[in-house]
C-alpha cells in the first residue's frame, strides 16, 4: 500500500491547516484531569506518529514522514534532547521499533490522515510496537461520513 498524499509538499508549501500551533485541548484535558491522568504511563517510551509540529510532545519520540516537517521540528525545538524527546523522519509502517517497544502511543490526527485501506495495517502495527500493558490513546477525528480526504472520515466501527 502507498499513501498518495504528498505530505512533504504540503509542509513545504505551508499548507498545514491541521496544525493548530498548540497542544490538542483533548490531550491537555487528558493530562490535567485527575480522573484520566492516572491512565497514562508515567515512565517509559512514548510515540507520536504523524506528530506534525509536535506541540504535544513531552518525553516522546515524535515521528513524521515529511523531511520538511522534521527539519522544522529540529529548528523550532533545538533543546529537544535536553527535555528527553526526539524527532525522527520515518514511515510508521516500516521504522525500527526499540527492542522494548513503547509504553504509550498517542494518535490524534494520524489515523484520519491515512486512507481507510490502511486501517487494518495501522491496527496491526500498533499491536506490534506497543508493549504488553502499554497504552494507545486515540482521539478520533472527524467523526462523520464524508467522502475523500485527508482527513478521512472516522466512526466507531472504523
Amino acid at each position: 500500500m502507498k499513501d498518495s498524499t504528498n505530505w512533504d509538499g504540503l509542509w513545504e508549501a505551508g499548507k498545514t491547516a491541521w496544525d493548530a500551533g498548540k497542544p490538542s485541548p483533548a490531550l491537555v484535558d487528558l493530562f490535567d484531569n485527575p480522573d484520566t491522568c492516572s491512565l497514562i504511563p508515567k515512565h517509559g517510551q512514548a510515540l507520536v506518529p504523524g506528530c506534525g509540529s509536535a506541540n504535544e510532545n513531552r518525553h516522546v519520540t515524535g515521528m513524521d514522514i515529511s523531511p520538511t516537517c522534521v527539519d522544522l521540528l529540529h529548528k523550532n525545538h533545538p533543546d529537544a534532547t535536553a527535555h528527553n524527546y526526539q524527532f525522527i523522519c520515518a514511515d510508521f509502517f516500516k521504522f525500527d521499533v526499540p527492542n522494548e517497544g513503547y509504553d504509550l502511543a498517542y494518535d490524534y490526527t494520524f489515523l484520519c490522515a491515512l486512507p481507510p485501506a490502511f486501517r487494518p495495517a495501522w491496527a496491526s502495527r500498533y499491536a506490534q510496537i506497543i508493549k504488553k500493558d502499554g497504552v494507545l490513546i486515540t482521539l478520533m477525528y472527524p467523526i462523520d461520513t464524508h467522502e475523500g480526504g485527508p482527513p478521512f472520515a472516522v466512526n466507531e466501527l472504523l
